[in-house]
This record gives C-alpha cells, structure tokens and sequence, in this order.
C-alpha cells in the first residue's frame, strides 16, 4: 500500500528536525515573518483543522506563530468521565513501557534516561518500574500540553 504525500511530509519533518542543526534552521525559517505567505500551504500540507483555530491563519506573523497556535474556546472538551483515559496532547502513540533505569523514551529519535528527562534522581526513583507513553505531535497537530497539575 502506497504511503501517502502527508506521512511522507511528516517523515521528512521528523527526520529534519531529529538533527540539531535541522531543528535549528527549521525554527529560524518559521519564524522570519515572510514564511506567513506559507501558512496556507503549511495547513494545505499537514491538514491542518483551521476551524479549531483561536485567530484566522492569515493573522499569525509567521509558520512559527501559527505552529504554536491556540485553540478557540470551546474546540475541545475536556471528558470528564472519570473513568476515561485523556490524552495531554494531539497526537499518535509511538512509544509506551515500562520504565526502567537506563532508558524509557524515545523524541525524535533519542533515547533518554528518567533521570535526565525529570533532571533530579530523587525524583526519577518515584517513577522506576511505572509505566510511560510517547505521544507524537505531528506538525499539523495543535502543539500545546496539557496537564491537570502544575508541572
């Protein structure tokens, strides 16, 4: 089955911005303003849902603004069912386990320690042997996090 023209964007996404100096070229083109004339083909591309956007795509200063965009009020609802599963985030799972010493996660392709991700031993111990889950947000996808707790 042939991989459509959007994963192989997303792909290519991700290949670029796992390396350092991509991530960094790739941020500082998004944000000079004249990537704005871009954004229509960046929501083109990535199907972007611009109905859930909180201002009209036309008004962010560039593909950096827009990619950190917010929701209008009311585009989600939080379900409050209590025995409901609510992801933090927009995205696929891509990676879950269970948590170990050496290494638990992988983000754009590195491996990292509980110990370096939480930057405190103390509080890696807390988590060993629970379990984690990696949610990847592809470039269309709203990039914000939520989370029920000040983290």
């Amino acid at each position: 089955m042939p991989i459509s023209i959007r994963t192989q964007l997303e792909n290519l996404s991700l290949w670029v911005v796992s390396h350092p100096i991509g991530s960094k070229l790739v941020r500082c083109l998004y944000s000079l303003p004249v990537s704005r004339h871009f954004i229509p083909l960046f929501c083109l591309a990535f199907q972007v849902n611009q109905q859930e956007t909180e201002q009209p795509p036309g008004s962010y200063g560039s593909i950096r603004a827009f990619f950190l965009r917010r929701l209008r009020k009311g585009a989600r609802e939080i379900c409050l069912n209590q025995t409901a599963v609510v992801s933090p985030a927009d995205g696929s799972v891509i990676a879950m386990g269970k948590i170990r010493q050496s290494s638990l996660l992988q983000v754009k392709g590195k491996r990292y320690s509980l110990q370096r991700l939480l930057v405190s031993r103390r509080h890696s111990q807390r988590f060993l042997n629970g379990q984690y889950l990696t949610i990847y947000m592809s470039p269309g996808k709203y990039h914000h996090v939520h989370a029920p707790f000040d983290c």
